[in-house]
């Protein structure tokens, strides 16, 4: 599994964000993007992408967003593109809205960092996601320094795809169960619910 670390992210895709790592950075990004979110989610919007992730790791979200956004994906962040969501306390009316929002998204993309296990959220949103609509796909996100133990407790990740690049920066889906990949358009595209069978087809 070609793990992609915080650090990798944030230099390659937002290096004026990754040289404020030190000043506060998962309140600051929050805060920032909240006043930059110009509209909630709606109803009838449709998203290429829901970004399932630790909202301990609001620094790396608006970095992993804009290197998806690049590849000419629609992508889904609850707090940016429906900034009245409280995340802190679980209520019917939040679920209802996260589970529109997954509705209305073609895929989840789930970022696997060292947060993401202790996340109440995750496995809920990636539970629903495969078995609404199956396109579920793991975005490894580790620590330079916590390669090895970043995943302890997260094996069943193993069954999904995973995102990676190749050498020129085209977006691939990769079986964790096969050696094959598909770009991640076609993924998108393809019929069927599984995740495994549209990286295995």
């Amino acid at each position: 599994m070609a793990l992609i670390t915080q650090q990798q992210i944030l230099r390659s895709y937002n290096p004026p964000f990754a040289k404020s790592m030190n000043e506060s950075v998962s309140e600051a990004a929050a805060t920032r993007l909240k006043r930059s979110a110009t509209k909630a989610f709606s109803i009838t919007e449709h998203y290429d992408i829901f970004l399932c992730h630790a909202f301990k790791d609001a620094q790396y979200v608006e970095a992993i967003k804009e290197f998806l956004e690049s590849h000419n994906l629609t992508v889904y962040v609850d707090w940016i593109d429906d900034p009245q969501l409280n995340r802190a306390h679980v209520t019917p009316a939040t679920a209802a809205k996260l589970r529109a929002a997954m509705r209305r998204s073609t895929s989840l993309i789930y970022a696997a960092s060292v947060n993401a296990s202790a996340s109440k959220w995750m496995p809920w949103e990636l539970g629903y996601s495969d078995a609404f609509h199956g396109r579920v796909a793991i975005l490894p996100l580790a620590d330079e320094n916590k390669l090895v133990t970043a995943y302890e407790g997260q094996e069943f990740m193993g069954i999904y795809p995973y995102v990676d690049d190749d050498e020129s920066g085209k977006l691939l889906l990769n079986s964790q169960q096969e050696s094959k990949n598909v770009p991640i358009r076609t993924w998108l595209q393809g019929s069927g619910n599984s995740s495994l069978q549209l990286i295995k087809g």
